[in-house]
């Protein structure tokens, strides 16, 4: 391992707690653009535990929208991949309310990845949030996760929890978002059993958006060959 790689993350976490705003912003932004790369064994020592976290709880609070939002996506990127810290969960459930455009979707999907299945008493709520945008990035982190789950064999949820997967679900088919609509069949396919398939059906016939089309035809083939 040369120098540069054995002082990798640490000259940059460093500059993550500067006192220049200039410099937490590029240290950030470098971090961010790391943990959106390929698991490998290599960052899964410098990420897999409470040094990286410990770095970028401060920046939660940072006044620079752009450094949170680095944090927020750093975080939730170590927690579904690396580590999972529990000390940001508050504050991401206050960073689901910011106004950079990005930041709240980064959010929900930290609160998923920090607590999985205990989060769905303030993750499933968004699910009817004003913003589309909220609704249907919340249907898509919840789908990765599940899918995630069974692709690793890594874990099951609770029935009652399916049943409110489910319910929610069945009930975005008819967003008047076609995202949203195409994410809630996704979902359908992940936690779905025979009683989706009525709604699922009764979504086709009057449906017109053609990529929410083919969202809801894979789920029925899904369901129907379980």
């Amino acid at each position: 391992m040369s120098k540069a790689s054995a002082d990798y993350p640490a000259n940059v976490l460093r500059n993550l707690s500067s006192p220049e705003a200039s410099v937490r912003l590029k240290a950030s932004k470098h971090l961010e653009s790391e943990l959106r790369q390929t698991t490998t064994k290599q960052r899964k020592i410098h990420f897999g535990n409470k040094k990286t976290t410990s770095a970028l709880l401060p920046l939660l609070d940072d006044p620079d929208p752009r450094i949170v939002h680095n944090a927020v996506v750093a975080i939730a990127r170590i927690a579904s991949y690396y580590f999972k810290d529990n000390r940001a969960y508050r504050k991401m459930l206050q960073l689901v309310h910011s106004k950079h455009p990005l930041t709240q979707p980064w959010a929900i999907n930290a609160l998923i990845g920090l607590r999985g299945e205990s989060s769905l008493d303030e993750v499933l709520p968004f699910c009817r949030d004003r913003s589309a945008q909220a609704r249907e990035m919340t249907l898509f982190h919840l789908y990765r996760w599940l899918m995630e789950m069974r692709t690793d064999r890594s874990g099951s949820i609770r029935p009652k929890s399916q049943e409110r997967l489910r319910a929610e679900a069945v009930r975005c088919l008819n967003d008047p978002r076609p995202g949203v609509r195409g994410m809630a069949a996704a979902l359908l396919a992940e936690v779905g059993d025979s009683t989706a398939l009525a709604p699922l059906r009764a979504r086709l016939k009057k449906e017109r958006d053609r990529y929410t089309k083919e969202s809801i035809n894979e789920a029925i083939e899904w369901l129907e060959g379980r």
